[in-house]
């Protein structure tokens, strides 16, 4: 994150006695006798965030400020009329797009006038306006921003009234031209800024002028600004600029060897002025915080810090009230200074800042909620509980009571505590009488055995024993099923019957298709997951469920593979006993995967007379028996080598030849 330095413009606006149209004034501009002049000082800070986001006249960026001190010495002659009022009674700051926009920053407000109108002190040397200062004796305003975001402006208008005449009352000479100029100062932590100056004046327009110019002689601080040069005409009453303030630094006043400073004038000579002053480093100090009592975990306490005198040091770390980790935070205090607005003025003295923290405790309330609520409910609510945040929570159990049932509270019954009260809410419902249905499932046109693809139908029976009926029951199967009725179907493999009659039963029938992922055998099992009844009765909590197992076939997988020349003859794999007969045709390299019930099969290829049977695995031999249980997987494979000798083949040639004599 990176602050940009203060930028602080004026605007001088004039208001003519009997004109009520406010007109901006060019700088060095002539005014009228006996006019107003508002001078509007705009404070802006600028800087770029963690984000890279930097601030402009149309993007505020999360940089904001500390303290900013703001000084304006009001040009002599000029009358001070108060500052411009707000409409709320606070200093506040704006949007620079925009000035209808609010934005973070403001002045703080010191003095707390009440309504929007300035006072002044008992003997008029001080007038305060909701922080905004004005010290007659000085001619000074100033004032300080706190947390002025980046990206905003905050104004303050300075109402001022010219002189009805030219002549200055106070000096012997008599003026034929006064000159007015303005400018601000202002500063935060090491940082500080000057406006530009404007300038107006009264009386004659072309005058001789000479200059009063500024230097700092001896150790310069690197952020020291040096006052503007200003010209003035001989005889005028010149104001010396007011004295610096910078941190760390001690500014040991205004002289000249070219006039004599009275009370922070002089008269103006009819040469140039230089004015000199020069500068004191001082002795930083130190700011310590110190946590008295427990600390929250993961709090850290902050660093001790350095100030130098006068500087103004905005409190690190957590505001009075605030809340951390289970703990609220009680500000805070120091014997050593007066903390305001979790700010102070460093003296010139080291600082020790004390905090504490209060472990705060949090209520878990109890209440029952709806319509169906025990006539003596108040007596049933457990008892509201204290606990600190963090504290793991056991909520209080409710027992039954004659014609209710309790249906729990509408949060986990166990739970960490938050950092805040909790209220947990209890149900009821009346409670007439339990009703017990039956469910069974059973196959409908079953097989001994099933293999991949076929179909198992089922059949699923729910009994209703009541003498009276049941409705909206919720049956589930555990495979992925078809309802032969979809009427029946609620999503996938979950059905409803709408009504079952008292003392009947109802079918629903549903369907499985083998997959190939199947193994062994199948079970199904149905629930009863859900039903209801009218009067309050209620379903027996109990496991309602039934289950068929269905077996497969086992997986028999033949494969042949030929080994040197392969002239592309198939072979016949026969798989038989005494009940069945299984042919399987194969290629080199082929594969066949015959589904069979479990018994003791023989197992033969039938050889082409140019193979030779190489090898065989999975049985013993060619024509040896392959006992198979129910639910197992087997390959058999078979390698076969041509036979290649003198005869010919079919790819080979017959030559018949007759001799003669």
């Amino acid at each position: 994150m990176r602050k940009k330095i203060l930028i602080i413009p004026i605007v001088l606006l004039i208001f003519i006695i009997g004109y009520t149209i406010a007109d901006n004034l060019d700088n060095d501009s002539r005014v009228a006798l006996n006019s107003d002049l508002i001078y509007y000082l705009s404070v802006k800070y600028d800087g770029v965030d963690v984000l890279g986001v930097e601030s402009s006249d149309a993007t505020v960026s999360e940089v904001y400020s500390d303290v900013i001190n703001v000084t304006d010495r009001i040009p002599d002659g000029l009358i001070f009329n108060g500052f411009s009022e707000s409409d709320d009674g606070t200093i506040g700051a704006v949007r620079r797009d925009n000035n209808g926009i609010q934005c973070l920053g403001k002045v703080i407000d010191d003095t707390n006038e009440d309504g929007n109108i300035g006072v002044w002190n008992n003997d008029n040397t001080e007038y305060t306006y909701h922080g905004l200062h004005y010290n007659a004796n000085t001619r000074t305003v100033s004032f300080k921003v706190k947390n002025l975001k980046a990206g905003c402006v905050l104004n303050v208008g300075i109402k001022t009234k010219t002189p009805t005449k030219v002549d200055d009352p106070n000096t012997e000479v008599v003026e034929k031209r006064r000159d007015f100029y303005n400018y601000a100062v202002a500063w935060e932590s090491i940082q500080t800024a000057i406006s530009n100056v404007v300038h107006v004046y009264i009386g004659e327009n072309n005058s001789i002028m000479h200059t009063v110019t500024y230097q700092i002689i001896g150790d310069i601080p690197s952020n020291y600004i040096s006052p503007p040069t200003l010209s003035y005409i001989k005889d005028t009453t010149v104001s010396v600029d007011n004295n610096i303030n910078i941190e760390g630094y001690t500014f040991n006043g205004w002289t000249s060897n070219d006039v004599v400073i009275t009370d922070g004038t002089f008269k103006m000579p009819d040469n140039n002025v230089i004015i000199t002053g020069s500068f004191t480093q001082n002795t930083p100090y130190t700011v310590t915080y110190n946590i008295e009592g427990d600390v929250p975990s993961k709090y850290v306490v902050p660093l001790t810090k350095n100030y130098y005198e006068n500087t103004d040091v905005v409190v690190d770390s957590l505001n009075n009230g605030d809340i951390f980790n289970g703990y609220k935070f009680n500000g805070w205090s120091s014997n050593d200074v007066n903390i305001l607005d979790n700010s102070f003025v460093m003296p010139s003295k080291n600082v020790v800042i004390t905090g504490s923290f209060t472990k705060l405790k949090y209520k878990v309330i109890y209440k029952f909620q709806g319509t169906v609520i025990p006539d003596n409910s108040a007596s049933l609510l457990p008892s509201t509980q204290e606990y600190n945040a963090g504290d793991n929570v056991v909520l209080e159990s409710i027992n039954n009571v004659a014609g209710y049932e309790f249906l729990g509270w509408n949060k986990e019954n166990s739970f960490i505590m938050p950092d805040n009260d909790v209220i947990v809410y209890g149900e009821w419902k009346k409670k007439n009488g339990e009703f017990e249905p039956s469910i069974t499932i059973e196959e409908v046109n079953g097989k001994d055995y099933y293999q991949v693809g076929d179909k198992i139908n089922y059949k699923i029976t729910v009994t209703n024993h009541e003498n009276y009926p049941i409705k909206d029951v919720i049956i589930k199967e555990d495979l992925d099923v078809v309802f032969k009725d979809v009427n029946y179907t609620l999503v996938d493999n979950i059905a409803t019957i709408e009504a079952i009659d008292a003392n009947s039963s109802f079918d629903i029938y549903a369907e499985y298709t083998v997959l190939s992922s199947d193994s062994n055998s199948i079970t199904n099992s149905v629930s009863l997951i859900g039903a209801l009844a009218d009067n309050s009765y209620e379903l027996k909590d109990k496991d309602y469920s039934s289950q068929v197992t269905s077996n497969l076939k086992s997986k028999l997988k033949i494969c042949t593979t030929v080994k040197g020349v392969n002239v592309g003859n198939s072979f016949n794999i026969k798989v038989y006993n005494n009940n069945l007969e299984y042919y399987v045709k194969l290629m080199h390299g082929e594969c066949d995967t015959l589904f069979i019930e479990p018994g003791t099969y023989k197992i033969f290829e039938i050889l082409p007379q140019e193979y030779t049977l190489e090898s065989v695995s999975g049985i013993s031999m060619n024509g040896a028996n392959l006992v198979v249980s129910q639910g197992v997987n087997y390959q058999v494979n078979f390698v076969n080598r041509f036979k290649n000798k003198k005869f010919m083949h079919i790819f080979g040639e017959i030559v018949n030849r007759i001799g003669g004599q």
